[in-house]
């Protein structure tokens, strides 16, 4: 992980120069205080989101948070958006909306299903020496 303001820094670059050529482009940073299980996370993923929401990104992305209190404490130390991605532990929709939540990213698990499923269709059709598989 990059240092915090060194990072903010560059985000906010970034956002003046599309500012200036009049580009308006959805910036969601990505926290990985989670995903890298760092020391005391949830005191450091605090810590980041204070300073990420002084850059002018549109959003805040935290991968790996799964605890209520942690996206509870999240929410309520940013005024960006808070985007989590689906992980096992992870609570379901309606209470991540009443945590305030906004988005859901499903990382790698939906391909990884559909990527595993395939290989089984493909069997399938191979043992039946037909489409019937996939047909029905």
């Amino acid at each position: 992980m990059k240092d915090a303001k060194t990072f903010a820094g560059t985000i906010e670059n970034i956002k003046n120069r599309l500012a200036s050529k009049n580009l308006d482009l959805f910036i969601n940073i990505r926290c990985d205080t989670y995903i890298l299980d760092v020391a005391d996370k949830q005191q450091e993923t605090n810590r980041r989101l204070k300073i990420y929401g002084t850059t002018g990104a549109d959003g805040i992305f935290l991968p790996c948070i799964c605890r209520e209190d942690d996206i509870a404490a999240a929410v309520s130390n940013t005024k960006l958006p808070l985007n989590v991605m689906c992980i096992p532990g992870l609570p379901g929709f309606d209470t991540l909306q009443k945590l305030g939540v906004r988005r859901v990213s499903m990382g790698p698990f939906l391909f990884n299903k559909v990527y595993n499923n395939i290989g089984d269709l493909s069997r399938e059709i191979t043992v039946h020496k037909g489409f019937s598989p996939i047909l029905s």
